[in-house]
């Protein structure tokens, strides 16, 4: 199955499916095909949504180092800005997801990545009227 199934990044939806999509495969079963139904589909694009709500980031402190982790996999980014807790937790400030475009995707592994990061950092400062 490709990845993201199509439509999901625009559907709304609930959370159990998913969950039952993981108890049939077990959860430590990462090479697992999972069943893609419309009812996990709609778990998955609500729980994204869940997730970028006010409520379930924090507050940035502004005295404290920001973290970028930033990842690209075949085509898709996915980062998160975070600030390290003390105990070694992470308070995440936000989340960020997006394609790479058509001219991107037929770069190197390297610059993928690069473009990767250049989109998580431009999505950070996104309405931000701070410059450098």
């Amino acid at each position: 199955m490709d990845w993201p199934p199509d439509g999901v990044s625009t559907q709304l939806g609930g959370g159990i499916p998913l969950r039952e999509m993981v108890r049939q495969s077990g959860a430590r079963n990462l090479h697992a095909s999972l069943s893609w139904t419309p009812e996990a589909s709609d778990a998955f694009a609500r729980l994204k949504s869940d997730l970028s709500v006010a409520a379930a980031l924090s507050a940035p402190n502004y005295r404290s180092t920001f973290h970028l982790d930033v990842s690209e996999k075949e085509g898709f980014t996915s980062s998160i800005l975070y600030q390290k807790q003390e105990g070694g937790g992470r308070r995440v400030l936000m989340y960020h997801s997006s394609k790479l475009d058509h001219i991107e995707l037929g770069q190197t592994t390297c610059s993928r990545y690069v473009a990767a990061v250049a989109k998580a950092i431009e999505k950070t400062w996104e309405g931000k009227d701070t410059c450098w």
